[in-house]
């Protein structure tokens, strides 16, 4: 062989096996970022599945006035229970859970000082009217948390940010609920949920 065409070849052989290695690790890549997003679905399927299953629904429990007319603020002891509710669950970060709290804790704050008026019976003067959980009044049917459908924006190896939607169109059009999650000693926990961003829920839109 002519030593131009020896020196060729090599070049040729060399080129194919980067380009073997690279479609390799670009493989494996992409099965370790479908595994991890199998992962993340699976856990806010059982999220959801929690919180229907959920016995402390009534979330935020609200104190009357002697007249049972007005809300005046928060049962703090209630609330610290249900703190330790969603730690135990296993499902949310440190991060999601102080949200939570500051969240509720300035409920408790503006109540008292008159910021929000809330007499019994009428809409609460935060959130936007329906379950933060989901920011729905109404669910398609049971079983729902196995059919939604989910949209990855980002993924990393500690981080994910990904939004859902329902399975059935009548209740999917222009629908779109935005999830982050963080990886925590190994497991995905939830860092944040759209209907507790704390702007969104303390100012009645």
């Amino acid at each position: 062989m002519k030593p131009h065409l020896r020196i060729l070849l090599l070049t040729a052989l060399l080129i194919g096996g980067c380009s073997q290695n690279n479609t390799r690790y670009t493989s494996a890549e992409d099965r370790a970022a479908a595994d991890e997003k199998e992962q993340i679905k699976d856990v806010v399927r059982q999220v959801y599945k929690w919180h229907e299953a959920d016995t402390s629904k009534d979330e935020i429990a609200v104190l009357t006035d002697s007249k049972d007319s007005i809300y005046i603020g928060i049962d703090l002891r209630r609330h610290n229970e249900r703190l330790n509710e969603l730690r135990s669950a296993k499902y949310f970060s440190d991060e999601f859970v102080s949200n939570y709290d500051k969240i509720v804790r300035t409920i408790d704050k503006k109540l008292k000082n008159g910021e929000y008026k809330w007499l019994v019976g009428d809409l609460p003067p935060f959130g936007n009217d329906a379950d933060p959980w989901c920011n729905c009044q109404d669910v398609p049917d049971s079983g729902w948390q196995d059919k939604i459908k989910f949209t990855f924006v980002s993924l990393d190896s500690e981080r994910s940010s990904l939004t859902w939607t329902w399975d059935d169109p009548s209740f999917s059009k222009g629908f779109a609920y935005a999830i982050r999650v963080v990886k925590v000693n190994g497991s995905w926990k939830i860092a944040y949920l759209q209907g507790f961003d704390f702007n969104q829920f303390v100012e009645k839109n």
